[in-house]
């Protein structure tokens, strides 16, 4: 029996990202089933193929700062900023910059969001 819904799951995994158009839609249902390193790997694969996406890029800093990746998550958090203002990443690095003891330069940056 255990065989058999291990199987299943797999098949289903198997299935569901065969289905996944981008690199990008491959991680979105990676994290959904919480398969966090071949998620890493399906948002590093869209940067290197659309380096522009936001949200890849996003979505990746988000996952390195759950595993305890700070450090690589700050800075993608920064190359976000620096592309585009992307509020969430400075909401998120704000937020990271206060957990590693920088008060200062988490208020500046979320004051220079408004």
């Amino acid at each position: 029996m255990a065989i058999a819904i291990a199987f299943a799951t797999i098949t289903s995994c198997l299935i569901s990202t065969a289905h996944a158009e981008t690199p990008f839609q491959t991680a979105q249902q990676f994290i959904e089933s919480g398969q966090i390193t071949e998620a890493r790997r399906a948002l590093e694969s869209e940067l290197k193929l659309r380096p522009d996406n936001l949200e890849a890029r996003y979505n990746l800093a988000i996952l390195l700062q759950d595993i305890g990746h700070s450090d690589e998550s700050r800075k993608l958090y920064e190359t976000n900023i620096s592309l585009g203002r992307h509020l969430p990443s400075m909401i998120n690095l704000a937020t990271l910059l206060q957990q590693q003891g920088q008060p200062d330069k988490a208020t500046q940056l979320l004051e220079s969001a408004t």
